[in-house]
C-alpha cells in the first residue's frame, strides 16, 4: 500500500496532499501505481492514513503492508517536508528499497520502518546495501545479538541475547499508542516528528561512553536499635542519582561501588560527605563513628556504633539495615545537587536536547 502514485507522469504523495487535492482524485482513471503502472485508486486505512491501492484484479504482489507501517511512513514524509527536505516514499535505489528517502542538496537519509521481526544478521545485510546512503531503522523491538554463554566451568550452554548499539547501525524503538507514534532514543521517548527533525539536523550522535556531569547526592539516615542497651541512634549511607550530558540518568545504590580498604560499608566516606555537604543537618542526628576490630572479619574498619554504650554494627548487619531501608525505600534525610565529572563505557545513541553530547567537550 504505497503513499505514492503517478498521474500524467508526475509523482504525487498522499501524505502531502491537501484535502481538496485528495477529493479531486476520487474516480480518476489517470492514477497509476508506481510499482507496476496498474490503475490505482485513493483509499484511507483504518488508522486514517491516505494511500493508494491497486484496482481490483491488478495486484502485483507488493501488498501486505500493515496500517501502522503505512501511518508511520506518512508521519515521516510529512516531518521531512515540513523541514524543507524532499521526501520520497517507497523509493527504489541500487539494490535497496527505502520506506522513506529524504534528500536535501547532496544529503540523503533513509528511514526504514521494520515492524515485523527481523534478525540482527538480516538487518546488517540489508543495511550494507545502502552503501554511502545514511539509514536508520525503526523497530517495534530492536533485534539482539545472540552469543553462546558459559557457565562457571567454562562449558558452552544456551545462547544469550545482548542489545546492540553500533555507530554504523542506527536502530531505535518505534511505539504506537493513542494514535501517536513515539521513538525511543537511548532513555528518551519523543514523538516521531521530533525524532525525524533531530535525525535530519544531526542532533542524534553515537557515543562510546556515558559522561555524567550532574549528581544529586542523597543522605539517608535510618534509625537502628542497639543490640546491647536497646537505645536508638542513626547510621548513614548515600545514594547518588547521576545525570549525563544527554539527560540519561543512572542511580548508584549503596554497595555498588568499590569498597575502600578499612571501610567495608563506607561509613567514613559517607560521614565525611555529610560533614562537607550537610554540616547543619548532621547536627540533628544521633550517631557515632569509630575504628573498631571485628572478630568476624579479623581486621579493623570504620563503623557506626551506639553513642551510649559504643556497641558497633558489623558490616553484615549494616547491609541488612540498608536492604530494609531501600526496600521501602526510605526517604532521604537531605540532598544536594552537585557537578561531577564521571564517565563509564556505555555505547549509545546520544540525543542531547540541551546541545551537550556525551563524548564532546
Amino acid at each position: 500500500m504505497p503513499l505514492r502514485a503517478r498521474i500524467n507522469g508526475n509523482s504525487i504523495n498522499a501524505a502531502l496532499l491537501a484535502d481538496a487535492e485528495w477529493k479531486a482524485l476520487k474516480g480518476s482513471r489517470l492514477l497509476r501505481m508506481p510499482c507496476c503502472d496498474a490503475l490505482a485508486y485513493p483509499r484511507t486505512s483504518r488508522l486514517g492514513t491516505r494511500h493508494f491501492a491497486h484496482s481490483p484484479g491488478n495486484h502485483c504482489g507488493t501488498e501486505g503492508e500493515s496500517a501502522q507501517h503505512l501511518a508511520a511512513k506518512a508521519e515521516i514524509v510529512r516531518a521531512c517536508s515540513e523541514l524543507g527536505w524532499s521526501a520520497t516514499s517507497e523509493f527504489d535505489g541500487d539494490g535497496w528499497r527505502a520506506d522513506v528517502l529524504a534528500t536535501k542538496g547532496s544529503h540523503r537519509l533513509v528511514f526504514e520502518v521494520q515492524l515485523a521481526p527481523q534478525t540482527l544478521e538480516e538487518t546488517k545485510e540489508r543495511h550494507a546495501k545502502y552503501g554511502d546512503v545514511k539509514c536508520c531503522w525503526l523497530f517495534r523491538k530492536i533485534p539482539c545479538d545472540r552469543k553462546p554463554g558459559q557457565d562457571h566451568a567454562g562449558m558452552v550452554h544456551h545462547a544469550k541475547s545482548f542489545s546492540v548499539a553500533e555507530t554504523n547501525l542506527p536502530m531505535f524503538v518505534l511505539s504506537h499508542s493513542d494514535s501517536k507514534f513515539e521513538v525511543t532514543v537511548d532513555q528518551k521517548r519523543v514523538s516521531i516528528r521530533e525524532f525525524v527533525s533531530a535525525r535530519l539536523r544531526g542532533r542524534i550522535r553515537f557515543s562510546e561512553y556515558r559522561r555524567f556531569t550532574v549528581c544529586r547526592l542523597e543522605l539517608v539516615a535510618p534509625q537502628v536499635e542497639c543490640r546491647r542497651c536497646h537505645g536508638r541512634y542513626h547510621v548513614l549511607y548515600t545514594r547518588r542519582f547521576m545525570r549525563s550530558d544527554c539527560g540519561a540518568e543512572h542511580t548508584v545504590y549503596p554497595g555498588e561501588e568499590i569498597e575502600p580498604e578499612g571501610d567495608p560499608y563506607r561509613a567514613s566516606r559517607n560521614f565525611h560527605l555529610a560533614q562537607k555537604h550537610f554540616p547543619t543537618e548532621l547536627k540533628q542526628l544521633r550517631l557515632r563513628l569509630e575504628w573498631r576490630y571485628s572478630e568476624t572479619l579479623k581486621r579493623s574498619y570504620w563503623c557506626f556504633c551506639c553513642p551510649r554504650c559504643r556497641t558497633f554494627i558489623g558490616a553484615h548487619f549494616f547491609g541488612d539495615v540498608i536492604g530494609e531501608a531501600e526496600s521501602v525505600p526510605l526517604a532521604a534525610f537531605c540532598s544536594v545537587e552537585l557537578p561531577c565529572r564521571e564517565q563509564s563505557p556505555d555505547p549509545h545513541w546520544c540525543f542531547a536536547q540541551t546541545g551537550r553530547y556525551c563524548g564532546t567537550e
